[in-house]
């Protein structure tokens, strides 16, 4: 699943060296592994993550919603 996403993601025009790209695929790698977690437990994913990162989640939010700013001003809308 990892590798679907990064491949989505550059795909649409996600910038690789941007942060919130390497949370995005991990975060999709973590929601294979336990499919329990909805859409609504995006506070846990953000502190799973940023605990695996030794980051805040607030910066893990930060960087993610960075990430998809740039593919709608700047990336493949057509893909997205």
């Amino acid at each position: 699943m990892k590798n679907k996403a990064i491949n989505a993601l550059i795909e649409m025009g996600m910038p690789a060296n941007v942060k919130g790209f390497h949370y995005i695929a991990e975060a999709m790698a973590l929601l294979e592994e336990d499919p329990s977690w909805k859409p609504g437990k995006t506070g846990e994913v953000y502190r799973r993550l940023s605990e695996m990162s030794g980051d805040t989640p607030s910066r893990v939010e930060r960087a993610i919603r960075h990430a998809f700013a740039i593919v709608l001003t700047e990336g493949y809308l057509d893909a997205v």
